[in-house]
């Protein structure tokens, strides 16, 4: 009895452990908002090209969420 215990609790850890480093890598809303801020104008207007600002924001992001895959 006591060795099923023993494994329910290393699962639980287990569980913790893999749940709490999925979650720090996440992105926030204040990381993407301030990475596609300089895209605004262009989505508002629809005119024109993005700025260099717009784009490597864009691309900022992008790479950010290719870092917290697994």
């Amino acid at each position: 009895m006591a060795s099923v215990e023993i494994r329910a609790i290393a699962a639980a850890t287990i569980l913790v452990l893999l749940a709490t480093s999925l979650t720090s890598n996440a992105l926030t809303c204040g990381q993407v908002s301030s990475n596609i801020a300089p895209c605004m104008a262009y989505a508002r207007s629809g005119q024109g090209s993005p700025s260099a600002g717009c784009c490597s924001g864009v691309k900022a992001v992008n790479s950010m969420t290719k870092a917290g895959r697994f």
